[in-house]
C-alpha cells in the first residue's frame, strides 16, 4: 500500500519526504502535539545518497510533491529532503 500525504479540512497536504532507507517510499513528516507542535528532527549525517537526482521530487499517488530544497553549493540543484521511515522525523545534519 502506497504511502500518501494526509490532507486537513481545507484540503492542504501534509508534509512528506522520502524515505533515507531507500529513497523512493514516501514518508509522512509527523510533529509532536504535546510539545507546542514541535517537527521531529533527527539531527545526525544518517542520510543516504538515495534520492533522485536531476530535480525531479518523488511525488506520492495524489501528485504531492515530496520535500525539496535548493543545494547549500550554490549550483542550482534542486535536492529531495529524507526522512526516517521508522520515527517520522525529517533528517538535519547541522555538523
Amino acid at each position: 500500500m502506497a504511502i500518501n500525504a494526509y490532507r486537513d479540512q481545507n484540503n492542504r497536504p501534509t508534509m512528506i519526504a522520502s524515505s533515507q532507507s531507500d529513497g523512493i517510499t514516501i514518508v509522512r513528516i509527523l510533529a509532536n502535539p504535546t510539545t507546542n507542535n514541535s517537527l521531529k528532527v533527527n539531527d545526525a549525517s544518517t542520510g543516504t545518497d538515495n534520492g533522485n537526482h536531476g530535480g525531479v521530487a518523488l511525488i506520492d499517488e495524489n501528485g504531492i510533491s515530496a520535500l525539496t530544497a535548493l543545494s547549500s553549493t550554490g549550483n542550482g540543484e534542486i535536492i529531495e529532503l529524507y526522512a526516517d521511515p521508522a520515527t517520522g522525523k525529517l533528517l538535519i545534519d547541522s555538523n
